[in-house]
């Protein structure tokens, strides 16, 4: 029943999350009625599902790492076995979703350890946990790991009478014991794979086993023995095509493996074929292989498939053909070398890191425990000097104290002078630029005349009375003008006057007043200084003097 809800509920995409979680939480409601801890453990392991394998949050591993060790934390409390599903789960998190390989063997050696002495009763999902591991091994080509841990899978599964992974575990060993040009043992497995099949009457899986086995006597120049198990094995691959297996297929085997089988076959079948100088045939089963390979879409493959074709070419007489197919070959190898020593380089600094990672939260946690108990010795002597360290640090701050507000007291006074002179300043400059307005308006006058040159005469700034304005400003706007220097380094004196000015929020009018100069200069300052910054029309001298 649970099995039927993770792959029609949990992992379904289209099912609806919220009826979804709905569900579990009513299942876990019951299961908690019932004190049933393993179906209560089950619905975690349903949530724990949905993070991970929803292609939603496929991408969102912050939160199946949160889920997984909050479900993994719960197993513990609860001490039950799915524990090391838990385990599982992480490790196939960290191999193929983080790739941090180092990781991912981390887990699933711990959950090797919770069930490697456990029985069918206790925990049935236990080869399937094995094999990740060997899956795992094999990822890097440790052929003797992987055949340790699958055999001890396959020894499992035959004292228990348990027949779900045999066939697939016979074939794992068998390629092992290939790779590792141990033709013997190979045989051995996929002969044992054969027999399987055959028990249980599936054809795919038969076929499978038998282009294995001719493989291995084409390889030993048993060819007779050879030709028709190759035969045999390719009529079953031809019965059901790649993009059909899925279907079809009652034992787990990958695209890839069962392309590589066809190739094999095929490819064995056309050196045969040369041999007898049945060309023509022999190019016939090479276009297949072609096509084999092209289905599966995996890259590797080419390496077993451009050796058979070089060899075709050469035996056709298309040397340059030949010589394309072994360059390629060459590039195909260092490809897959390449890609191989950078999982290899990555999985050992990994390794590195994570060991580094360890010695130094064990340094800490030395340093710590000597921290403490220097800290317990010392906590007698530090009680003793409390009070005495009490009363004199009240009476330091309690002086630094009023010290600081005397200084504030002061720093206030001077900031509310300083605003007090910069404000009477443009209020000044306020009154005698209307004041002057009036006069030029009467210029007929010789008294008005004469008080108009006076009035302008007191209006301009000095430089000395300039520093007394600049010391003003920056009291009250402290660190603007260093602030302006900095942003804009290339300002001429008379702009940054301008801009200060502005920032008193004095008229263009009043401006030339202080400043002793026309309408014209003040408008010429304001072009030059927008040109010089690249300012856009948009932005007034307002606007940049509050931008400071």
């Amino acid at each position: 029943m649970l099995s039927n809800f993770w792959e029609t509920k949990t992992i379904n995409d289209n099912y609806d999350s919220t009826k979804f979680f709905n569900e579990v939480f009513a299942i876990r409601k019951l299961a908690i009625d019932h004190n049933d801890e393993g179906l209560e453990m089950d619905t975690y392991m349903m949530e724990l599902s949905f993070f991970l394998y929803r292609e939603k949050y496929k991408n969102n591993l912050v939160v199946a790492k949160l889920e997984l060790d909050k479900v993994l934390q719960i197993a513990r409390d609860k001490q039950l076995l799915t524990e090391a599903s838990v385990e599982k789960h992480f490790g196939l998190f960290y191999f193929n979703r983080v790739k941090n390989y180092e990781l991912a063997f981390e887990h699933y050696l711990n959950m090797y350890e919770i069930i490697k002495d456990k029985k069918p009763t206790e925990f049935p999902d236990k080869v399937n946990c094995i094999n990740q591991l060997t899956y795992a091994y094999y990822h890097f080509a440790e052929y003797d790991k992987v055949i340790q841990y699958a055999q001890t899978a396959i020894d499992y599964e035959e004292t228990n009478g348990l027949d779900n992974y045999l066939f697939s575990n016979y074939i794992f060993v068998g390629n092992c014991f290939r790779y590792l040009g141990q033709l013997d043992s190979a045989k051995v497995y996929y002969e044992k794979a054969y027999q399987n099949a055959l028990g249980k009457k599936q054809e795919h899986a038969s076929g499978l086993a038998q282009g294995y086995l001719g493989y291995l006597y084409y390889l030993q120049n048993e060819f007779d023995k050879a030709v028709s198990l190759l035969n045999a094995g390719l009529l079953v691959a031809e019965k059901y095509p790649l993009a059909n297996y899925k279907g079809l297929w009652s034992v787990p085997a990958s695209v890839a493996q069962l392309a590589e089988n066809s190739i094999l076959c095929l490819s064995s079948l056309s050196d045969l074929e040369i041999k007898k100088g049945h060309l023509k045939r022999a190019g016939e089963l090479m276009q297949k292989a072609k096509k084999y390979q092209q289905d599966s879409d995996e890259f590797a493959l080419l390496e077993i498939l451009y050796p058979p074709l070089a060899r075709l070419a050469t035996e056709q007489g298309q040397y340059r053909l030949a010589t394309l197919y072994l360059d390629s070959l060459l590039f195909v190898k260092d490809s897959l070398h390449r890609q191989f020593n950078t999982r290899k380089l990555l999985r050992a600094q990994q390794k590195a890191d994570l060991r580094q990672q360890r010695a130094e939260i064990e340094r800490q946690r030395k340093e710590k425990k000597q921290e403490r108990n220097l800290y317990l010795i010392g906590v007698g002597v530090v009680l003793g000097l409390i009070v005495f360290a009490y009363f004199r640090q009240r009476k330091l701050f309690l002086r630094r104290l009023k010290v600081d507000q005397q200084h504030l007291i002061e720093k206030e006074t001077q900031l509310l002078n300083a605003t007090e002179q910069l404000r009477q300043f443009a209020s000044n400059i306020s009154e005698k630029s209307k004041l002057i307005e009036e006069l030029q308006k009467n210029p007929d006058e010789l008294s008005s005349q004469q008080a108009l040159s006076k009035l302008q005469q007191s209006t301009i700034v000095t430089d000395t009375e300039w520093e007394t304005f600049r010391h003003l400003f920056e009291q009250v706007h402290e660190g603007y003008l260093q602030r302006l220097k900095d942003s804009y380094p290339q300002l001429t004196p008379a702009e940054v006057r301008f801009i200060t000015l502005t920032k008193l929020q004095l008229s263009k009018k009043e401006m030339t007043f202080v400043l002793g100069v026309s309408s014209q200069n003040i408008r010429t300052i304001w072009y030059r200084l927008r040109k010089k910054l690249s300012l856009s029309e948009e932005i007034t001298p307002e606007k940049l003097a509050e931008s400071i």
